[in-house]
C-alpha cells in the first residue's frame, strides 16, 4: 500500500507524503516502545533504533524509507 501511495501522491502532491510517512514512523517509534520494555520510557533511544534499522540493518523494510535514503 505504501509504494502506491508512493507512485501516485509521488508524482502529484509530494509534500503531503512527508506528514503521513513521519506519522507512519513517529507510530513505528512507539510500537518500538511497547515491545522492547526496556525502553519504554526511553523515547530517544527508540528513536534511535528505529533510525539504526532504517540506515543499516534493514533499509528497505519500509516503501518509504527507500524514499528518504535518495533525497526524497
Amino acid at each position: 500500500m505504501l509504494k502506491g501511495w508512493l507512485k501516485y501522491y509521488g508524482r502529484f502532491y509530494r509534500s503531503a507524503l512527508y506528514s503521513v510517512f513521519d506519522s507512519l514512523d513517529q507510530y513505528l517509534v512507539r510500537w518500538v516502545r511497547r515491545k522492547y520494555k526496556r525502553l519504554k520510557d526511553k523515547v530517544s533511544r527508540a528513536r534511535e533504533l528505529v533510525v539504526k534499522i532504517i540506515r543499516h540493518q534493514r533499509p528497505g523494510l519500509f516503501a518509504h524509507w527507500i524514499l528518504a535514503q535518495h533525497g526524497g
